[in-house]
């Protein structure tokens, strides 16, 4: 995650910047990532900021998905409302305002979901099914949302040969840079919640739960 944070505060003060020659390094970030996206030197940086909010919406839904059908299961009614507001922005537009009103929904939804976990509630069998199916669309969501952090690595050559024009439009990516480190991190600790509780209650883990754990862990 170290890795990412370095990223974030090297995509922002890069767009501060005002001519080429403050160019920057990141070294072997990329080869660092596992199943980072190698990128040919001189890459589109409009394509590169394309790719990455792709992959980070489509990642976002999914978790968004997942949390409207674990809300449910736990009767967290209040959630699932906003959640499923969330879902509809989302579909309607990506700006760099709609991701951070979807990052603070899907922060405090998956706050308040690992909080309910915490204190055990039994489900009925519905609910358990509910869970089930969320904690399924939830591993799947974190190994979507993992390619984020693929594109923010491999996309370090198209930041470098970006020009001070092309640095300006590109704030969704910047934005992407800053929070993804706390999303996964946020992501994972929900997935690990939610499989411990799961287990306890004699409900089904996914089979894609260790690879999604480790998708998030390498970041």
């Amino acid at each position: 995650m170290r890795k990412h944070l370095s990223l974030a505060a090297i995509v922002i003060s890069t767009m501060a910047v005002t001519a080429p020659s403050h160019a920057f390094s990141l070294g072997n970030l990329a080869g660092a990532i596992p199943g980072a996206r190698p990128q040919s030197e001189g890459a589109d940086p409009g394509a590169t900021q394309a790719r990455t909010l792709a992959d980070y919406v489509a990642g976002s839904q999914l978790v968004v998905a997942a949390n409207i059908k674990m809300a449910q299961a736990l009767k967290l009614d209040g959630e699932v409302s906003k959640l499923q507001a969330t879902a509809d922005a989302l579909k309607a537009g990506t700006s760099e305002g709609s991701l951070k009103q979807a990052d603070v929904t899907v922060s405090d939804s998956t706050k308040n979901i690992v909080d309910k976990l915490k204190s055990n509630p039994v489900l009925d069998q519905e609910s358990k099914a509910t869970f089930a199916a969320g904690l399924a669309q939830l591993a799947t969501g974190a190994v979507a949302y993992s390619k984020t952090g693929q594109d923010l690595a491999a996309g370090q050559s198209a930041l470098q040969s970006a020009s001070p024009v092309q640095l300006l439009q590109l704030g969704q990516l910047a934005y992407i840079a800053k929070t993804f480190p706390t999303n996964a991190k946020s992501f994972s600790t929900a997935l690990s919640a939610g499989i411990q509780f799961a287990r306890g209650q004699n409900i089904p883990v996914p089979a894609n739960a260790a690879d999604a754990t480790s998708a998030l862990g390498a970041f």
